[in-house]
């Protein structure tokens, strides 16, 4: 999950599939499933609050 972490901060649009593949998943909706598991929030989420660190207080609110 750390290198999905990093592939995520460097691209401005990541390709969820493209990661998901390149980490060895056979498919994006696994990824996905076990990165919130693990992180507690989804990739999109996760972008999302690097944009924008203020998303993360208002969606606990």
């Amino acid at each position: 999950m750390l290198q999905a972490a990093s592939s995520i901060r460097i691209y401005d649009v990541p390709d969820w599939a493209d990661i998901a593949y390149q980490l060895g998943y056979s498919s994006q909706q696994h990824f996905i499933s076990d990165f919130k598991r693990v992180l507690g929030k989804t990739p999109a989420q996760y972008k999302r609050e690097l944009r924008d660190p203020a998303s993360s207080i208002r969606d606990q609110v």
